[in-house]
């Protein structure tokens, strides 16, 4: 499968700002990246313009079983793909094309980076 040419597009929700700090350090020193914002709550969320971000990087009291505003999100863009945070970045679940998952090692430095690159590339 081809790897995408374009940046990878990412919107952060539901995060801490202590690891909203972080990700955008990250996310912001990669050439294949794009973060495109941070949506505060699920409202926020669901307000953004449809389809705009590849991957949303979500966070959420537990990563499985998958958080409700997936399913919603899912319904009104098939194509978008999650990774589900939990509060202390160890836990870390990949979830695309509504009932696909796998568990990501966590959401430290390189292995968050892998995780999205691996994703945006995932089912398609």
């Amino acid at each position: 499968m081809p790897l995408r040419d374009a940046a990878i597009r990412i919107l952060l929700a539901n995060l801490p700002e202590r690891q909203v700090r972080a990700i955008q350090q990250l996310i912001e020193e990669q050439t294949d990246m794009q973060l495109l914002g941070h949506a505060r709550d699920n409202w926020e969320l669901i307000q953004q313009p449809g389809g705009a971000a590849d991957v949303i990087i979500l966070g959420a009291p537990a990563v499985s079983p998958m958080p409700g505003i997936c399913t919603h999100l899912f319904a009104e863009w098939p194509a978008v793909r999650f990774l589900v945070i939990d509060p202390t970045g160890a836990r870390v679940m990949q979830y695309w094309l509504d009932v696909q998952q796998m568990e990501a090692p966590s959401a430290a430095g390189s292995h968050l980076l892998s995780a999205i690159r691996d994703l945006s590339n995932a089912g398609f």
